[in-house]
């Protein structure tokens, strides 16, 4: 398992896509697509400043990644 991180806007799916393409056998799951699933009550995190819930949302989202 290869972990991408990094700012916003900073390539992180696109160097994730291209990474997982270069494997026999490569998957990339993206965080945001994760967070898209939620149905109600989804905080995306803010460049300026995180709820709790956000917070929260983030971590879940990245451990079930």
């Amino acid at each position: 398992m290869i972990v991408v991180s990094g700012m916003q806007g900073a390539g992180k799916t696109t160097v994730a896509a291209a990474l997982a393409g270069r494997f026999a056998k490569g998957a990339h799951v993206s965080a945001d697509a994760l967070q898209k699933l939620v149905v109600s009550g989804a905080r995306w995190p803010e460049a300026r400043e995180m709820s709790d819930e956000a917070a929260l949302q983030l971590r879940l989202r990245l451990r079930n990644a």
